[in-house]
């Protein structure tokens, strides 16, 4: 796999010498061709356009390859040629192998430049449709907690502390999602309590943080962990587990043979799951949330008795 990398990128020597050889052995044909009709009238005529390939395919590092390549050649093959006419050859095949090597740069750029820009458009695309989607979810979550925290309360300053607290657990995960030191590990136990807080509060033992091991991961995981997490809660309370009385919902993780951290999320005691036909943006959300994170994965299965999902991530 290393050399292949190396045979395949765009800078390496090796491959500008494989590009130069082949069209410098091109040029060779292309010049016995000529010599055939023309013999000793156009020493290099055919060499420029290998070098000119040569610099268009590897850029000028090839291109300068490709010049002294086939100079020798030409002057052993076809005899010695007068210095004034080797000189020319080599000043204007240098002019060609710059040329054509600055065209080769500007177009990689370009290209790079492009796929940079076409994905940035995609995880702005990515932002902006979770944002909508996720305000619409706030407004159903804060329903579900204004709910719960209405049950059992006596007075209304009960009801009004109970509710105050629980969005306050609400907006504290929003602010780990959002401000996280970009250089400080997280603990996983702690992300999970936090991101978990307004419905660990709402549900007390319905929604059971069994945990596992101690695990810190990067900041970079923990964000799209967060949303993950918060989807699932979410998704429990709108139409899983938590929509019901009887349901229940556990999470726990473990480390996989692989070195891999497994998040598990549990439903049960819901209504009855169906697999939905087409993937809702929630679903997709969580399999997207974790695409650039190393070692990550999102499995989702809808089992009769509830959801289950595995989030599996590498820790830091």
């Amino acid at each position: 796999m290393k050399i292949h990398g190396w045979l395949a990128g765009s800078g390496s020597w090796l491959r500008a010498l494989l590009v130069a050889l082949a069209c410098t052995a091109l040029g060779y044909l292309a010049r016995l061709a000529v010599d055939a009709i023309i013999p000793g009238q156009v020493p290099f005529v055919t060499y420029y356009p290998a070098v000119m390939a040569a610099s268009l395919i590897a850029g000028i590092r090839s291109g300068a390859l490709a010049v002294a390549i086939s100079t020798p050649l030409a002057l052993l093959v076809f005899g010695a040629f007068p210095f004034a006419i080797t000189m020319i050859w080599l000043v204007l095949a240098s002019v060609v192998a710059i040329g054509c090597g600055l065209a080769y740069d500007l177009r990689t750029r370009l290209r790079t430049e492009r796929d940079e820009l076409a994905r940035t458009k995609q995880k702005l695309e990515l932002v902006i449709r979770e944002q909508t989607h996720r305000a619409k979810n706030t407004f159903a979550i804060l329903s579900a907690l204004a709910q719960q925290s209405a049950k059992g309360a006596t007075n209304v300053e009960e009801f009004r502390d109970r509710l105050t607290e629980r969005v306050r657990a609400l907006s504290s995960a929003y602010n780990l999602m959002s401000t996280t030191d970009a250089d400080a590990p997280v603990h996983l136990d702690k992300l999970v309590s936090l991101s978990l807080a307004p419905f660990t509060d709402s549900f007390g033992q319905r929604l059971r943080i069994v945990g596992g091991p101690t695990i810190a991961i990067a900041p970079s995981a923990a964000i799209p962990l967060a949303l993950c997490l918060h989807e699932l809660a979410t998704n429990a309370v709108k139409y899983g587990a938590l929509s019901s009385a009887a349901g229940e919902v556990t999470c726990d993780w473990a480390r996989s043979d692989a070195g891999l951290c497994v998040l598990r999320w549990i439903e049960s005691g819901g209504p009855a799951v169906d697999k939905p036909r087409n993937s809702g943006f929630g679903t997709r959300m969580i399999g997207a949330a974790l695409n650039g994170v190393p070692g990550g994965s999102a499995l989702v299965r809808f089992e009769r008795d509830g959801v289950r999902c595995e989030l599996a991530f590498a820790p830091a």
